[in-house]
């Protein structure tokens, strides 16, 4: 019988630490927000549901923080949490570039339709009055 009720010690979850209760509720708030959001329609579909898959990845990662420590000795780095920052790296770095793409291409914008209201409105030469 000595079988019959053991229970495994590694199933059962430690209570929250102090920084998951601060944590999970903030990230918890942020997702609340981009779900609401997605009514607006002001922000593209993808982007929105990028941004939710991102904001439930930390609330599942902040509460099992033993995942990433696994993922990143599958994928053969040391640390958890040196994975998240190469992944944080990666993905700022994209942001970045999309950020200047998109800023260049307002400028360009910006500059056409400048030059369209100058060539519709032209300003007098006030030297030779």
């Amino acid at each position: 019988m000595s079988g019959f009720c053991q229970v495994n010690p590694q199933a059962i979850q430690p209570a929250m630490t102090l920084f998951q209760w601060i944590v999970v509720p903030l990230l918890s708030v942020f997702l609340l927000l981009e779900i609401h959001g997605m009514r607006s329609g002001r922000i593209r579909r993808t982007v929105r549901l990028a941004r939710i898959l991102l904001w439930a990845g930390a609330i599942l990662l902040t509460l099992f923080p033993n995942v990433t420590s696994k993922l990143a000795i599958l994928v053969g780095i040391g640390r958890g949490v040196d994975l998240i920052v190469y992944i944080f790296m990666i993905v700022a770095s994209v942001a970045w570039l999309h950020m200047q793409t998109q800023h260049q291409r307002l400028q360009r914008s910006i500059v056409e339709l400048a030059r369209s209201q100058t060539l519709q409105n032209p300003v007098k030469d006030l030297s030779q009055s």
